[in-house]
């Protein structure tokens, strides 16, 4: 293995300035250059320590000041360090499957790369809003001990030509350059269809701009694009992505499941499970876990914490009835 000079200076020089979030950032671009070179092994030895010690010893407080002194992603990014676990979302089989192999592909994406295969990185999450893709991108995160990037796009899209393209490529340098999992959450702003009549040339501009970066994009990170209108999406978008999960409503079972566990820790009397459910229909967890909190509120101050049908009835009436004034 022979390491360029430039970055064994590189190494040397972010090592003296004590800047360890680019000492390991230049690790991974030996690592990645080693793998495309055949070197698997020596380049899964790098990224297993880069991983081990990483995080152990940065600090959430020293990657929101590496992110904050960036002119290039300042206000463009925002950093989480989430704890969710894979038991914590209740989804269908289906779908919860489908995600704890992309866990297990990452995980063990050594043994994948000694048969010049990838995990997949590149992901379109499709559901309703309160499905839970934006939990579901913060377990991705936390079950591989990464942070969790939040891509701002109010601050990436912008009304003067060609900045919006420039905010792009700023993101997708540093997600080459940074291991962890970015979320494009509400991608509709980006990805929408570039035929759309009311289109204009600018917002056809951005959408290849993220089409070419996305498909050239080579790193351990994992991005993820969230929905909630997966039909106004550009078709080219579907082959730039290793896959497209879907998050639907939930059934009665998951209903049912979902609600047993936040019960968990009050007392009940008396749940007719059935009307709980048959007015549960058609809502997100979102909204069913919202409407439980209001449901638990009301008990706690006219029951003492004793939860009775009415008063998720009551909350689940009033959820679906501001749903339907919304159009939603």
């Amino acid at each position: 293995m022979a390491i360029p000079a430039a970055q064994v200076l590189a190494l040397i020089e972010s090592h003296g300035e004590c800047n360890d979030h680019r000492f390991y950032a230049i690790a991974l671009q030996i690592a990645a250059k080693e793998a495309r070179s055949g070197h698997v092994k020596i380049a899964s030895q790098i990224s297993e320590k880069v991983n081990k010690y990483q995080f152990s010893r940065y600090p959430s407080t020293n990657l929101k000041k590496e992110i904050d002194s960036n002119e290039d992603i300042r206000g463009l990014i925002e950093l989480y360090l989430p704890t969710h676990r894979l038991s914590e979302l209740f989804l269908c089989d289906e779908t919860k499957n489908r995600l704890n192999l992309i866990i297990k592909e990452h995980k063990r994406k050594d043994e994948l790369h000694k048969f010049d295969l990838r995990p997949r990185s590149k992901l379109l999450f499709e559901g309703c809003p309160g499905t839970g893709k934006t939990l579901a991108a913060s377990v991705i995160a936390s079950e591989l001990n990464l942070p969790l990037y939040k891509i701002v796009l109010e601050s990436v899209i912008s009304k003067y030509m060609g900045d919006t393209a420039s905010h792009l490529k700023k993101i997708f340098k540093y997600v080459s350059e940074n291991q962890g999992v970015f979320l494009f959450d509400e991608f509709d702003s980006i990805g929408s269809e570039r035929s759309n009549i009311n289109d204009v040339g600018e917002s056809r501009r951005t959408l290849n701009s993220f089409l070419i970066l996305l498909e050239q994009l080579q790193s351990d990170s994992v991005v993820i694009a969230a929905t909630n209108h997966p039909q106004i999406l550009d078709e080219a978008l579907n082959r730039r992505f290793d896959d497209i999960i879907k998050f639907k409503l939930p059934s009665d079972k998951e209903i049912k499941d979902f609600l047993e566990n936040r019960l968990s820790m009050f007392k009940t009397e008396h749940l007719e499970w059935e009307k709980i459910i048959s007015l549960s229909q058609g809502l997100s967890l979102g909204d069913i876990n919202k409407a439980f909190d209001d449901g638990a509120k009301q008990a706690i101050f006219d029951n003492k914490g004793v939860i009775v049908s009415k008063h998720l009835v009551n909350s689940l009436e009033r959820r679906k009835y501001s749903k339907a004034g919304r159009g939603n």
